[in-house]
């Protein structure tokens, strides 16, 4: 019997609480769209800004941020290392070869 009480405790709590979060809530965007048509009313020559974005195409600076990771791609590739850039020695090579030594053996 205590769990059931306590359940419906809690539920009426969440209840009041959401009842005052929606209160406050519904106030404010009622207010706010007031202000919005006091000001269209108010104001003939000014006009809301709209209220979904419409985009027709790349930003601008999209645009140029992409050309600028291109030509930095295209310069990373002109000055990358590649194996044929090192030629290779045909001539013999002088000096002594190494030997290594045993080092059991100095002791």
């Amino acid at each position: 019997m205590e769990y059931v009480g306590f359940t419906i405790f809690i539920a009426a709590s969440g209840a009041i609480m959401f009842w005052f979060i929606n209160i406050f809530v519904t106030h404010r965007k009622t207010a706010g769209a007031g202000k919005a048509r006091q000001i269209k009313s108010n104001a003939p020559g000014l006009s809301l800004p709209p209220a979904k974005r419409i985009i027709s195409g790349p930003r601008i600076e999209d645009l140029e941020y992409a050309e600028y990771v291109k030509r930095t791609d295209i310069w990373n590739k002109d000055r990358e290392v590649r194996p044929e850039i090192f030629s290779r020695s045909a001539g013999t090579l002088s000096g002594t070869p190494y030997t290594p030594t045993d080092r059991r053996a100095a002791v």
